[in-house]
């Protein structure tokens, strides 16, 4: 019992770590708490940019952007999936009693995320 647990462990933190990625992902490039602005002033900052790098700056900012929302559309899916089965092989392992408690965590997860209105994006 003691080896499942710890399977579980590692399950679910390495869950909770790539969602933590995907969501600073998100809010990097969703324009939240790391907008475009703002990471131009902090670059600004930091380099003592002119004008005219500010300028660069933006376009390429805006440029990767894009090209990372691609890619994080494009991954999403898979994502999602491993995610899924890696849910389903943990269910397996636990008692009815566990599931519960499982799909509760879940479901307060799920509530916390809901409220940034992150898993739509």
């Amino acid at each position: 019992m003691t080896i499942q647990w710890k399977q579980v462990t590692v399950a679910l933190i390495t869950g909770l770590l790539l969602g933590a990625f995907v969501v600073a992902g998100v809010l990097r490039f969703h324009g939240h708490d790391f907008s475009l602005r703002r990471q131009v002033q902090h670059f600004s900052r930091q380099l003592d940019l002119t004008p005219e790098q500010r300028d660069q700056l933006t376009v390429i900012l805006e440029n990767k952007r894009e090209k990372l929302h691609d890619l994080n559309r494009e991954i999403r899916p898979r994502f999602q999936e491993i995610r899924e089965s890696t849910r389903e092989e943990i269910r397996k392992i636990l008692t009815p009693e566990q599931q519960k408690k499982f799909e509760s965590m879940r479901a307060e997860r799920r509530g916390r995320l809901g409220a940034n209105d992150l898993r739509r994006r």
